[in-house]
Parts: C-alpha cells; structure tokens; sequence
C-alpha cells in the first residue's frame, strides 16, 4: 500500500490518515465547478476497513422509479437518433455542444464545436461547423460548411444559431479565443463605462 502525504488528490490506497472528506461536492481548483449537491443527505457512515463488493451492493441496490414518458406535444413525431456529426466526419476526432435552427423556410441547419484534435474544451483547435437539410431532416448535405478556420490552434465554440424575423438573415454567435485561451486562462476584468453622449 503507498502512503503520500505530499499529493493533494489521491486514491483511495494512496490516502494516509485522512483527517477530512466532503460530501455533496466535488473539490475543483480555484474553488469553481463544485457540481455542488442540492438535496438531502440523510446519513454518512464511515467504516474502519474496507467493505466486500457484496455488502455495497446489498447497501446501494438499485432502486424503483416511476417510468418516465417521453413528453411531446400534439402530432410532434419522435424519430430514430440519426448522426448529422460524428467522429471522424470532415477529419475531426470529435464534435460537441449541438445548435439547431428551423428556418422561415423550414431548412435545418445544425451547427457545433468541431475539435479537431480531441473533445477537450478551449485551449485547443476547435472550429465551427453547420450542415444543412433541405427536407426537414430525411438527409443532410454531403459537404459540411465550415464557418470559420482561424489560424493555429485558436478556438470557436458554443455555437448558437438565430434568425431575424424581418430580414430572415440567420446569425451564428460563438465564442472565441485566440491559441492558448479559454476558459481556464480568462481573467476577470473590471470595465469601466464613460456614457460620452
């Protein structure tokens, strides 16, 4: 059994007299993203030794729930899953953070993050793509349009798609960053506002 004192995070067989835990959240760097638990705990045990697979399964068994029925509204028609982007599509290892768009005139137009490199968020090559289907989603057009290719490893992501009801001219709104930013590099900056009417 290894005993570390030095690591911040370990497991379990590497833990030397533990002298605190957390329930309900999950520890982050930068005390951010605690997926913090909403509900009720009604009890914690802790136990001196290890338990058998047998008693935690006796102990945590899964439980009943109601059936849950998909709910849709009127005539709505619920398709088989069809994958307008996968991995490999348009050379890239994946795709993530889907955006539909029904038009005016009743075309499709599916947008995402298209990282290249890995499924990683930002830092890291990501580019955005959009297909379009012209019958309502039978079939898809065969080439993809990629709506922007920055140079390097920059990134564009979380795609949202509108139209304008007057002029029918459709936006994409996406985040960007240059190479090496994203999210974990951004900082917090306090801008001032001089109203110069």
């Amino acid at each position: 059994m290894l005993h570390d004192k030095n690591a911040e995070r370990q497991f379990m067989d590497q833990i030397f007299e533990p002298n605190s835990a957390q329930l309900g959240r999950t520890e982050r760097a930068g005390n951010s993203n605690n997926y913090e638990f909403n509900g009720v705990i009604d009890f914690a045990e802790v136990y001196s030794k290890p338990l058998s697979d047998q008693v935690l399964q006796k102990m945590t068994g899964v439980t009943a729930a109601e059936a849950v029925t998909n709910p849709k509204p009127g005539d709505a028609l619920i398709t088989e899953p069809d994958s307008v982007f996968y991995p490999g599509l348009y050379n890239s290892k994946a795709y993530r953070i889907p955006a539909l768009l029904n038009t005016a005139d009743s075309t499709l137009i599916a947008g995402i993050d298209k990282r290249i490199d890995h499924a990683g968020d930002s830092p890291a090559n990501i580019d955005m793509m959009v297909r379009r289907s012209l019958d309502q989603g039978d079939t898809w057009e065969k080439d993809g349009i990629l709506v922007n290719d920055y140079p390097g490893a920059a990134s564009n992501i979380d795609q949202s798609l509108l139209q304008d009801a007057d002029t029918k001219r459709i936006y994409s709104l996406v985040l960007g960053f240059p190479e090496g930013g994203g999210f974990p590099t951004a900082q917090k900056r306090k801008w001032l506002c001089n109203d110069r009417r």
